[in-house]
């Protein structure tokens, strides 16, 4: 869904980490330094090979691996901390290698590569045991449907979100999409090469027929936007109707939406 090729553009370090505040992201086993608390067991046929844990972490004896999935979820909830288990026997971790190196990547946009790999991954579960498993929602929404969602628009064609926190922007977030990929993401001080006062904007729900104006005439034509604020969209991002908080937002003017529920 995005390029490999992708204009990124005006984000500040602060539209960064605001951004990364409101995603939740999904708990990925992963080896790196900054996932301290994942324990790894290898074994061989369920003979224990090697067991992986972080510093502050007993793990119990273990004789045998004879359900890899069970045991992962018993040693998650029996380590209190720990933030994932794997599980993984030799020769399936050996062959999932395999087919992954010599699979087609090269045409793959990152996000394909991460569903594809973990989709192959999840054809062995008995020797590829993961705990909690890999989510493919965010915020309750399955990210296919968001891929979906996404690619589906007119070509080409503009996303845009604004958050506002009292009475000024906290957040904008720009993409655009050409043949069902996105290009370009930016922020809305993108829009400022174009002579646009954009200093302030936006600074309430009100201000969306003039942001969508703008962007449409130096991005692509809107295909949505929402410009809310913090704790609304914070709420929304939990909520398990959002389609009926968003309408009864934009009702007390916390919200306004174009080409979302209308």
């Amino acid at each position: 869904m995005i390029a490999r090729d992708v204009e990124i553009t005006d984000l500040r370090p602060d539209a960064w980490r605001n951004l990364a505040s409101l995603i939740e992201t999904s708990r990925i086993a992963d080896v790196r330094p900054t996932h301290p608390n994942l324990l790894s067991i290898l074994h061989h046929g369920g003979k224990v090979l090697r067991v992986y844990a972080p510093a502050g972490f007993r793990v119990p004896a273990i004789e045998l691996v004879d359900d890899p999935q069970e045991l992962a979820k018993k040693l998650y909830y029996q380590l209190p901390g720990l933030d994932s288990v794997q599980i993984l026997e030799k020769d399936s971790l050996v062959q999932f290698s395999d087919r992954a190196q010599r699979a087609d990547w090269v045409t793959n946009d990152l996000e394909d590569f991460v569903f594809k790999a973990y989709a192959l991954a999840e054809q062995d579960p008995a020797g590829l045991a993961f705990y909690p498993q890999f989510s493919s929602k965010w915020n309750g929404f399955p990210l296919e449907s968001i891929r979906a969602w996404i690619t589906s628009g007119p070509d080409p064609c503009a996303y845009f979100l604004g958050i506002t926190r009292n009475s000024t922007p906290w957040l904008t977030l720009i993409l655009r999409v050409v043949e069902k990929k996105i290009r370009l993401i930016t922020t809305i001080d993108f829009l400022a090469r174009f002579d646009v006062p954009v200093a302030g904007m936006p600074s309430n729900p009100k201000d969306l027929s003039a942001v969508c104006e703008a962007i449409h005439a130096h991005v692509a034509p809107i295909r949505s936007a929402l410009i809310c604020d913090y704790m609304t969209f914070a709420r929304l991002l939990s909520s398990e109707d959002k389609r009926r908080d968003l309408t009864l937002a934009m009702a007390d003017g916390s919200a306004s939406s174009f080409g979302i529920i209308e």
